[in-house]
């Protein structure tokens, strides 16, 4: 079976042996593993952020008790 399939192939490139380029999609996105570093300042304002829902939640919960 498999050298009925090379035979084939071989005389396919035999009978026209220019290289066909193949339409092949773009490579996707890859996956960053290790995390891009945050400047200071983008730090900073997730710490801001991080705090203000932390206030807000505990702010809740207060109203809720009262």
């Amino acid at each position: 079976m498999a050298e009925y399939v090379l035979k084939k192939v071989h005389a396919g490139i035999r009978a026209d042996p220019t290289a066909k380029k193949t339409e092949k999609e773009p490579p996707k996105q890859h996956k960053r593993f290790n995390l891009k570093k945050l400047t200071y300042e983008e730090r900073k304002a997730k710490l801001i952020e991080r705090l203000h829902t932390l206030n807000a939640a505990a702010s809740a919960d207060s109203e809720e008790e009262d």
